[in-house]
């Protein structure tokens, strides 16, 4: 099995690709597993951040619940009810670092059950003895909810939240309108205890979107350096798969455990085996660079379309490739504001003009544009494409379309 240079680390993530490219699909597998394992890493100083903000809620909570204290059964119960979760949370942190950085699945049910019982001790405190005090308990569940943030799933945390600051707006309008307490201070209390975790919910998530879009924008950027007509990563992993069952059917046969002639169940399978090698092969000799940048990408997939039916894209050099895709992806990257569609056409290479040496000559590249306004395109993008060559843009209503004129080499014939 191909390896990764050990050096690799000292490196960027986009040298690391382009090198486990050449190594084959396992090794690109290896980078993209290291990368999630960095991703992890970060998750974990994350989860770390959000731990000590736990405990500065739980902090308030508890210093609002002494500063309001009685000695009557009421708040006793509230002791109690601070004490379960007080207990709760470090049981669960205690499980976090034992399972480094894993919580399983029922530590977290039991975690919302002690929730649970103790907000319904708060409430029932709440509705005997109207008391700010009485309120506090809040923090405390959000201050848990916080603490599980980075080892528990975004949707399971901001169903809790919700779940939590629905009850309480239920409790503090039913009271205000009914027993005429001063909602005030009880609001207080709900905002410190639900927006943390809703805060909280929000950075876990754009840190993760962060990284899948920067292993995404590196697996894309790796294309640069490849040939001009290869097989893709998932292209590579089909025929290793085919390969392997290739190697599987002829050691049968080799070994008498199939025999010849072959029936016609095995012969359907060699027939189906021979056929999907063939389609794999026959499209690395048509499939450009681009288009693997495009297919392999979940940022750019769904909203470019490419359209070189000749395989022209193949004949960019380095620098032109690198300024097409970085254009063509500030272009989409605004995928999840708007609803931008790119299509893409690689005209048929036209002959030397008087501008331009003999060994060389002009590739037409159009990019269309719908669904993004022109004031919205980001100003990077015109530098990039420069970098490919000379461009004139047509700015319409409803549609951008942006011509670039590629001076590339004359293609050798003998290859």
């Amino acid at each position: 099995m191909s390896t990764i240079d050990p050096k690799a680390d000292e490196t960027g993530v986009l040298t690391r690709l382009v090198r486990a490219r050449r190594l084959g699909p396992q090794a690109v597998d290896e980078v993209r597993a290291g990368i999630e394992r960095d991703s992890t890493l970060g998750l974990r100083y994350l989860g770390v951040g959000a731990t000590l903000v736990g405990v500065l809620m739980l902090v308030r909570g508890v210093t609002a619940y002494l500063a309001d204290w009685r000695a009557d059964p009421e708040f006793l119960v509230l002791a109690v009810a601070w004490a379960l979760v007080l207990v709760a949370f470090v049981a669960i942190q205690v499980t976090v670092r034992s399972t480094r950085g894993h919580l399983p699945t029922r530590a977290f049910a039991g975690l919302l059950v002690c929730d649970a019982v103790a907000l319904a001790a708060d409430l029932w405190v709440t509705a005997v003895s109207p008391s700010p005090a009485s309120f506090s308990i809040a923090i405390g569940v959000g201050a848990t909810l916080v603490g599980c943030v980075a080892v528990r799933s975004t949707v399971e945390i901001l169903g809790a939240t919700s779940a939590l600051a629905a009850v309480l707006l239920v409790v503090i309008v039913s009271q205000s309108l009914a027993a005429g307490v001063e909602p005030g201070s009880r609001v207080a209390y709900a905002m410190v205890a639900v927006v943390p975790p809703y805060a909280a919910v929000w950075l876990v998530r754009a840190f993760s979107t962060f990284v899948q879009r920067a292993l995404d924008r590196s697996v894309v950027e790796s294309t640069i350096g490849t040939a001009r007509f290869s097989a893709g990563i998932l292209a590579s992993k089909e025929l290793s798969r085919l390969d392997l069952e290739a190697e599987e059917l002829l050691q049968d046969v080799a070994q008498g455990e199939i025999r010849l002639p072959l029936d016609a169940a095995e012969a359907e399978r060699a027939a189906t085996l021979a056929a999907r090698l063939r389609v794999r092969l026959i499209g690395g000799r048509k499939e450009t660079w681009l288009h693997h940048a495009l297919a392999e990408s979940e940022v750019l997939g769904p909203v470019v379309t490419l359209e070189d039916l000749d395989g022209s894209a193949a004949y960019l050099d380095p620098r032109q490739r690198d300024g097409l895709l970085s254009a063509i992806w500030l272009l989409a990257d605004d995928s999840a504001l708007f609803d931008p569609r790119l299509h893409i056409t690689v005209g048929r290479r036209r002959g030397s003009e008087q501008s331009v040496a003999v060994d060389m000559m002009v590739l037409p590249i159009v990019l269309s544009i719908t669904g993004l306004a022109r004031r919205r395109i980001d100003p990077a993008v015109w530098p990039a494409l420069e970098r490919v060559g000379r461009y004139t843009e047509d700015a319409r209503r409803e549609r951008i379309r942006i011509r670039v004129d590629a001076v590339v080499a004359v293609p050798d014939a003998s290859r």
